[in-house]
């Protein structure tokens, strides 16, 4: 077998489905995709690269060979799912480039306020804090806790 296509009544494939399809060249997955378990594709040498679709929450362990790239759209719970599993690197569906998870770096405090850039973002995006957009470069907290950087939500 050298190519895949799912049928789009699946939302889950189970751990090594079809691990070791070392001829595999190419994957089609439908949209209807939320989980992809460990091990799907390992020993699959020859699957370089995989467009995933974008509403995948879980990705497994090593569901991937290690040298495989794997697609996204920027801003798709694919994305952030990817960012929150260990040991795989995103890339961008329409520049081919490797998108950087976002970075927080205080800039300038004061007692009561904080200048926070954010580095690697994408376009798309407004954030907000405490229901005050910002832009996608700079945030002015007040009265910033600790725990109020987790409370950072994409909208």
């Amino acid at each position: 077998m050298t190519s895949l296509t799912l049928p789009s009544s699946i939302t889950s494939i189970g751990s090594s489905a079809f691990s070791g399809c070392v001829g595999l060249t190419s994957v089609s997955f439908p949209e209807s995709i939320v989980s992809i378990n460990e091990n799907l594709f390992s020993g699959c040498t020859k699957l370089a690269s995989v467009t995933l679709p974008d509403n995948v929450i879980s990705f497994g362990y090593r569901a991937f060979p290690s040298d495989c790239k794997l697609y996204v759209k920027k801003g798709t719970k694919s994305l952030l799912a990817l960012w929150k599993a260990n040991g795989y690197t995103p890339y961008d569906k329409s520049t081919n480039k490797e998108i950087l998870p976002p970075s927080l770096n205080v800039a300038q405090t004061t007692q009561t306020t904080a200048m926070v850039k954010i580095e690697n973002m994408y376009d798309g995006y407004t954030y907000l804090y405490n229901g005050e957009k910002t832009d996608k470069n700079e945030f002015k907290y007040t009265k910033l806790k600790p725990e109020s950087t987790q409370n950072l939500t994409l909208k």
